[in-house]
């Protein structure tokens, strides 16, 4: 049976009624007292029910009468005590992150993990960028506690894992940290036995211009490090600097217009030419529903499957209410998704080349997007085991897309200088 874990009595006009608040992980409501009567029912979250009741009137009993005596003289009545104040509502399943958003998988073993300074994320130590400052976003706070970027068509916000960011420690052999899991250390995001699942939500105003990068969209740049090109050997395994190793979890938005809208992954084994094909899957042409000027959800999720092939997910929250659905989902197997052209000096094999290991650098990134307002960013290491929400009929269909996006050849040829 439901527990109530909140309950809270109101007296409208001589009426008493129940405001209740159950946590259905323990089963459902159990039957009203007798005599009373359901006014509202409504589920709150994903395991939550509030429910309105009106209690039966119940007669009081009639008081004794007094017994006679003298009528005392008037005197100052007591104070009235202090309300008790109502405890918070704290939902007693962890199926949401310190926003209230809803998670898709559950938090991992150790990990690093991270959420949005929502006072004052550009004095976050933990977001930087190793390349410029000048991709950097220069966050304006909104009257309702969002933060707008505006006129930087190029942004690249990475957040490092827990332990920060040491690029003297960085192995950028790929069998090497595949070996041993990660690229710096074992807090790196993405770590197995962890995934990752990066989260936020953005309001896009106005596209830019530019042709730049490609189509305006944003990125969520997950489990590599730095993407910028070179052969300059760094950190202890004595590889180029350009091996990337990440994943990139892109959202168009329509070219600003309404409708649907595309979604794809990438991935990225040296940068620039290491990226690999568009080949059939990697894009959903109509994975979502874009509105200009509105809140929506946009959820990537990386974690790597028992046969050790690596799962991609998108999900999305379309009307900005907190209600997810995938969108779009690639599973890279290591073989069928090959390299363009070549990721030299990086020792990536021709089979197995999935990255299963983690990196310290999670990043959020934009392309074109002149003005645009984002909020509850997180980035949590998850066990993909613990599935706790959606099912997979939720699940978009993938259209095939085998030929190339000019555009995105565009925006893949780009290096952070």
């Amino acid at each position: 049976m439901a527990k109530i874990i909140s309950r809270k009595v109101l007296t409208i006009d001589g009426d008493t009624y129940a405001l209740l608040l159950y946590d259905l992980t323990q089963g459902t409501p159990g039957p009203l007292s007798q005599g009373d009567t359901m006014i509202s029912d409504e589920k709150v979250g994903n395991n939550l029910e509030l429910m309105l009741v009106k209690k039966a009137s119940v007669a009081p009993e009639p008081a004794p009468a007094p017994e006679p005596g003298p009528i005392p003289a008037p005197g100052p009545e007591p104070p009235a005590p202090e309300p008790t104040p109502e405890p918070p509502i704290t939902p007693t399943t962890n199926n949401a992150d310190k926003f209230g958003i809803a998670k898709i998988y559950g938090d991992g073993v150790g990990g690093s993990n991270w959420a949005m300074d929502m006072n004052d994320p550009g004095k976050d130590p933990r977001g930087n960028n190793p390349e410029s400052s000048s991709y950097m976003p220069k966050f304006i706070k909104n009257s309702d506690g969002s933060f707008k970027i505006k006129n930087q068509i190029e942004i690249r916000w990475a957040i490092t894992q827990n332990g920060g960011f040491h690029q003297d420690k960085i192995c950028t052999d790929f069998q090497k940290c595949t070996a041993q899991g990660f690229m710096q250390d074992n807090l790196d995001w993405g770590t197995p036995p962890n995934g990752v699942e990066q989260t936020a939500y953005y309001r896009i105003n106005k596209c830019g211009s530019s042709s730049k990068n490609g189509e305006a969209h944003f990125e969520h740049v997950m489990k590599g490090w730095r993407s910028t090109t070179g052969d300059q050997k760094v950190g202890p395994c004595n590889c180029p600097i350009g091996c990337s190793d990440n994943y990139h979890g892109n959202t168009y938005t329509n070219k600003c217009s309404n409708g649907k809208a595309r979604q794809k992954w990438e991935c990225d084994l040296k940068h620039t030419s290491g990226y690999k094909k568009d080949i059939s899957g990697v894009n959903n042409n109509t994975a979502y529903n874009f509105q200009i000027g509105k809140w929506f959800g946009v959820k990537t999720i990386v974690y790597e499957l028992p046969d050790h092939t690596m799962q991609l997910e998108h999900w999305t929250d379309e009307n900005g209410d907190n209600k997810w659905k995938k969108t779009h989902s690639f599973i890279d197997n290591g073989v069928d998704w090959q390299p363009r052209d070549n990721a030299d000096g990086c020792n990536v094999p021709a089979k197995g080349n999935q990255i299963r290991f983690g990196g310290p650098l999670t990043v959020f990134r934009s392309d074109n997007l002149e003005d645009y307002d984002i909020k509850n960013a997180s980035i949590r290491s998850i066990d993909a085991s613990k599935k706790l929400m959606g099912t997979e009929l939720h699940a978009a269909l993938t259209e095939s897309h085998d030929t190339v996006v000019q555009e995105d050849l565009i925006h893949q040829n780009e290096s952070w200088k």
